[in-house]
C-alpha cells in the first residue's frame, strides 16, 4: 500500500498553482501547508503527495508518479486541466490503452516530473 509521495519543486508558486488545478479533478485536495512543503490528500489525517521546496536547483527529475482515476472523465479533466496549467504531454499526444482495458495519459508537471493517470474502470473508450 501507498503510504505518501515526495518531490521536489523549484518553484512553489507554480508548483501550488499546477496542483491546485488538477487535484480536484481526481478527487483530492490540499490538506497540509508547512510554508517549505504541502501535501495533497483526502483529509488532513491522510496527506499522500507532498511537494518540498528544491534545495538544490540543478537536479534532472527522473521521478513518475501514477495517480488512480476514478473514471474516464476524471482521467480526461486532468489531463486538459494539467495542459491548460503549464503542463505538457509526454505521451502520445494524450490518452493510450493499458494492456488491462484501462486507460492512461501521461503529462509533465512545470518541474519536469512525469505524472501518469490511469483509469481501469473504462471498459470502453471514446475517442477525444
Amino acid at each position: 500500500m501507498l503510504d505518501h509521495v515526495s518531490i521536489e519543486v523549484s518553484d512553489r508558486k507554480a508548483a501550488r498553482d499546477f496542483y491546485d488545478a488538477v487535484m480536484p479533478t481526481l478527487g483530492l485536495a490540499a490538506v497540509v501547508d508547512h510554508g517549505e512543503s504541502f501535501a495533497y490528500g483526502l483529509s488532513r489525517d491522510m496527506p499522500c503527495f507532498w511537494l518540498i521546496e528544491q534545495r538544490e536547483k540543478a537536479r534532472a527529475h527522473g521521478f513518475h508518479v501514477t495517480f488512480r482515476a476514478p473514471d474516464e472523465a476524471a482521467l480526461r479533466a486532468f489531463y486538459r486541466t494539467a495542459l491548460r496549467h503549464g503542463g505538457q504531454d509526454d505521451g502520445d499526444g494524450g490518452y493510450r490503452a493499458g494492456t488491462d482495458g484501462g486507460r492512461m495519459a501521461f503529462i509533465l508537471d512545470p518541474d519536469g516530473n512525469r505524472i501518469e493517470v490511469v483509469c481501469y474502470k473504462s471498459a470502453t473508450w471514446s475517442a477525444g
